[in-house]
């Protein structure tokens, strides 16, 4: 019975139900799909659109908040690296430069595109290294000149608050007793005459 049923031998015409595949789609079915596949890809476009200019405003209010803060802790020693931070994040947030750098080998040779891009990129990268390095110098320099002076003064603090030793405070006794002494005679001195 069942070689009845798989006897391959039979064709679409003998069969009660023929079977056909169904792989294309109809033309309304078609131009539904791509007007489907066109929103989607709208509004991933729109979300996608959104979300870079949130990631911009958050590292430009990033870069600004720390070169602020480095120029109000540090002075003018801080406004180097106030340029390297916004420079640096600048170059953070325009990483999507890359994906228009493009080197092909067509017809022979190779192609580039997008290298002015790329230059620009790197000369804000040179740039930030050849600031940041004169930056860390100065940072350093102001670092240990502030320890320099802050231990001046903290010994100089220590010399002045010295309250004087047993043998400092008989001296002083000794001087005042003697002056206090020697105008004491000087009044009854007068006060006789």
């Amino acid at each position: 019975m069942l070689e009845e049923i798989f006897d391959s031998s039979e064709t679409d015409e003998n069969q009660e139900y023929p079977i056909a595949t169904d792989t294309e789609f109809t033309i309304d079915e078609i131009s539904a799909i791509k007007e489907f596949k066109k929103t989607q890809l709208e509004r991933i476009a729109k979300k996608r659109n959104t979300l870079e200019i949130i990631e911009r405003i958050a590292w430009s209010v990033s870069s600004y908040s720390l070169a602020r803060w480095l120029v109000l802790t540090s002075g003018s020693m801080g406004l180097n690296l106030a340029i390297i931070s916004i420079i640096t994040m600048n170059n953070i947030a325009n990483r999507r430069l890359f994906d228009d750098v493009n080197i092909d080998y067509e017809d022979g040779g190779l192609k580039m595109r997008g290298m002015g891009k790329l230059v620009r990129i790197g000369g804000g990268l040179i740039t930030s290294l050849i600031i940041g390095w004169s930056a860390l110098g100065d940072f350093y320099d102001f670092k240990r000149n502030s320890e320099i002076t802050y231990d001046n003064l903290t010994k100089m603090v220590e010399d002045f608050n010295n309250l004087p030793s047993d043998e400092d405070r008989w001296k002083v006794i000794a001087v005042g007793g003697g002056i206090a002494f020697g105008i004491y005679g000087a009044a009854w001195l007068i006060n006789k005459k």
